[in-house]
């Protein structure tokens, strides 16, 4: 496992929680492929999209992988 992620990007994560009630009872506890993204455009609050998810979650609810690699020739 990884240490959360500090920029934005795609990572590898398990969601362990969720901020959307309605949402929480579709957690699987699998590893999917999410993308972190600056909320407030200073690298202190990042967020998570989910596919699925309506709304993005705070990277506190996941468990951390590593970032996904870009395929040779293309730009991350």
């Amino acid at each position: 496992m990884s240490a959360r992620p500090h920029s934005e990007g795609h990572y590898w994560a398990k969601q362990t929680a969720s901020c959307d009630l309605s949402y929480e009872e579709s957690i699987t506890g699998a590893w999917e492929v999410v993308q972190s993204y600056d909320n407030g455009g200073e690298g202190f609050n990042l967020r998570v999209f989910v596919p699925g998810c309506a709304h993005s979650e705070p990277v506190d609810n996941f468990v951390w992988g590593p970032r996904v690699i870009a395929p040779k020739g293309c730009q991350a």
